[in-house]
């Protein structure tokens, strides 16, 4: 079994959970499923209207995340670029896009690198800059920034995460 990131959906969710336990009777038993998914989310902070922007191509340029739950020997997997498109209709209060990137179960932050192009309504593009950040799964990934700056200047964006995303899913079966 091995879950990757390489046919990203960006609205994907997946919880699991890796416990061990025996069976050796009828019994009840609760297990506690973490998202195995982060959310990324980008926000602009522009006080100028975005109506003008048409799509929104976000590419992975990070290695593919491949979770094989039970093998040890992890092989990485070749580094192929993967996109997203959207089509946001932002208005003055609304300026998000956000998507789901599939991160596995990790303990350990992995580092996430995103290229971004912006398309206008005449499908020319109008900027295009680069993000990252390290996070490992469950957190909220939050990039913040002004895109008309960035037509004009070096892109500068700030990142924020938000680890208080935990909640508690109880599953039963």
């Amino acid at each position: 079994l091995a879950l990757s990131s390489l046919d990203d959906d960006p609205q994907l969710i997946l919880y699991g959970a890796v416990e061990s336990f025996s069976i050796r009777k009828d019994q009840a038993l609760n297990l506690m499923l973490r998202r195995y998914f982060s959310e990324v989310t980008f926000e602009f902070t522009d006080l100028t209207d975005l109506s003008h922007i048409h799509r929104i191509e976000v590419y992975a340029a990070h290695q593919p995340i491949v979770f094989r739950p039970f093998h040890v020997n992890r092989a990485s997997e070749q580094h192929e670029a993967r996109s997203q498109v959207f089509y946001p209709s932002f208005n003055r209060e609304d300026k998000t896009f956000r998507f789901h990137q599939f991160m596995g179960h990790t303990t350990m932050p992995i580092p996430l690198q995103y290229s971004v192009k912006i398309f206008n309504q005449q499908q020319e593009q109008i900027v295009e800059f680069a993000v990252g950040a390290a996070i490992r799964n469950n957190i909220k990934l939050h990039f913040i920034g002004e895109l008309n700056h960035l037509v004009v200047q070096n892109p500068q964006f700030s990142v924020q995460i938000y680890p208080d995303w935990d909640a508690m899913v109880d599953g039963s079966f």
